[in-house]
């Protein structure tokens, strides 16, 4: 015990101070990712419910009646789905375009803190393109 004098006191002190200055940052970015991963995975559920709206559209196109309701270039049928998918109201535009037998489908889901868009461009039998916004 004589010959010691003090010298781990400071390598604690250091390792202290680097602690205070590593874990703050570090905790702030865990709680960061926590909350984005909450943010991705509701427009998720938004995301499946518009994908639901238009592939509503493209069924009743190709087995249903709605390409008889829309018998010219440029017009439209809007229509909501019968039932909520995820908690979410389901809106959906289809739009003959100039086209033979083709049709733009905007599907919409979402309330006022989300809305999610899926469009897409399909004839009877195949999508050209597909988007969410």
């Amino acid at each position: 015990m004589q010959g010691e004098k003090g010298q781990v006191l400071p390598l604690v002190l250091i390792a202290i101070a680097l602690g205070a200055l590593v874990i703050p940052p570090f905790l702030n970015n865990v709680g960061a990712s926590l909350i984005g991963s909450r943010v991705y995975t509701q427009s998720l559920g938004a995301q499946y419910a518009a994908d639901s709206g238009a592939e509503h559209a493209i069924w009743d196109l190709k087995y249903g009646d709605l390409s008889g309701q829309i018998p010219d270039v440029d017009d439209s049928v809007n229509y909501a789905l019968d039932e909520p998918v995820n908690d979410l109201s389901v809106n959906v535009t289809v739009t003959k375009t100039g086209e033979p037998s083709t049709y733009n489908i905007e599907s919409l889901a979402g309330g006022s803190a989300l809305d999610v868009s899926a469009s897409v461009n399909a004839t009877d039998t195949y999508i050209f393109s597909w988007l969410f916004e």
